[in-house]
């Protein structure tokens, strides 16, 4: 399973996906009002080398070494439903609610 997780972070399913604002928040030093849609680059995310090192580098052992942190891993897009039958999809990222710069995986992504 490692070999596909770490093919699925270089190639996620969906390379962005859209995210409703439900609060007013922050998002790289701009003030965003509730009500705003944005866009998560789930491309970006995974390529972040504070997150990922060595962003580039195809190694499926780094999900041995260290499992994801919840909303850093996103192969599958955001949302309630995942894209493939359930037994193939990983555990969910938090849901799209609230302000995504909360979560240590969206700074820096927008």
């Amino acid at each position: 399973m490692r070999p596909i997780n770490e093919a699925l972070r270089l190639c996620p399913a969906f390379p962005t996906t859209p995210w409703f604002l439900h609060q007013t928040c922050g998002i790289g030093g701009h003030r965003v009002p509730a009500g705003t849609r944005v866009v998560l680059s789930i491309w970006g995310l995974h390529r972040r080398p504070d997150l990922y090192p060595d962003p580039e580098t195809l190694r499926p052992e780094r999900f041995l070494e260290r499992p994801p942190s919840r909303g850093t891993w996103m192969p599958l897009g955001t949302g309630p439903t995942p894209a493939p039958p359930p037994s193939l999809a990983t555990p969910k990222s938090e849901s799209s609610r609230g302000c995504p710069e909360g979560r240590a995986a969206a700074r820096g992504t927008l």
